[in-house]
């Protein structure tokens, strides 16, 4: 799914957005990964109740893991595999 700023009314840090993705899936958010870059995108990925967050370079970032780049990013039958 896609979610921009056209799709919601309040923005990042807001849970907006994150929520609307995962209503989209049809998922809760408590089950989603999210993959971040920036402080308010974490922000808003906490406060829509996820649970696991990515951080996707290797800024001061207060997530759960690091990766470089989404390159070292796998999938495999739902397993996610980090590298790097």
């Amino acid at each position: 799914v896609l979610v921009t700023a056209d799709d919601v009314t309040h923005g990042k840090p807001d849970p907006e957005p994150y929520r609307t993705a995962a209503g989209r899936l049809g998922r809760a958010p408590g089950v989603c990964l999210v993959f971040e870059d920036a402080a308010p995108g974490v922000a808003a990925a906490r406060a829509a109740g996820v649970r696991h967050v990515v951080g996707v370079t290797r800024r001061h970032l207060d997530v759960d893991a690091f990766v470089p780049d989404l390159r070292s990013v796998t999938v495999d039958r739902g397993t996610v595999r980090l590298s790097g």
